[in-house]
């Protein structure tokens, strides 16, 4: 069946959704007063159109199938969630860079020691990207989190494991 359709579905995607743009510049050049806070969400419209391709051929659309739209692609929500683990896994490899203090409701990632490049791309993709509630400061090649939120949003508790001794006597501190 592949075989005979060869690159039916491809061509017919592609008409269509070149009609779609030339629909969006159209109305773009048209009325510049309209377009307040509107964008063209070519994600969605790409994902309409397949699913009419789809049901013109009298194919079954399955009902796990989504339609996906800009801020799935795009939006706060996942961006956050790949800073968030981007966040995990550099937990797992450089435990040592991230204190806590439970007083302050701090959570500093402390990157000063450590000479990857890499890391310091991803702590600034990190302040960028990571949610607004975890109220996410870069200072240097610090970054300053609020450590009760990030251990909501990550579920992580940022704790270093003690030695037996240490944690006996945190115990009797309170912490």
């Amino acid at each position: 069946m592949q075989k005979k359709m060869g690159n039916a579905l491809y061509r017919a995607f592609l008409h269509r959704m070149f009609d779609e743009i030339d629909a969006f510049s159209d109305y773009m050049v048209s009325d510049t007063k309209k377009m307040d806070g509107w964008f063209p969400d070519i994600f969605k419209v790409g994902a309409k159109i397949l699913q009419k391709v789809i049901a013109d051929v009298d194919m079954e659309l399955y009902p796990s199938i989504k339609l996906f739209t800009w801020q799935d692609f795009m939006g706060e929500m996942t961006k956050s969630q790949k800073a968030i683990y981007i966040l995990s896994a550099l937990f797992d490899d450089y435990s040592d860079c991230f204190h806590v203090k439970k007083e302050t409701d701090s959570l500093r990632v402390d990157f000063s020691t450590a000479e990857s490049k890499q890391v310091n791309k991803f702590l600034d993709m990190l302040q960028n990207e990571l949610p607004v509630s975890l109220e996410p400061h870069m200072i240097g090649n610090v970054l300053q989190l609020r450590y009760s939120k990030t251990k909501e949003v990550t579920g992580i508790d940022f704790q270093k494991q003690k030695d037996f001794f240490s944690r006996i006597s945190s115990i009797f501190r309170g912490d």
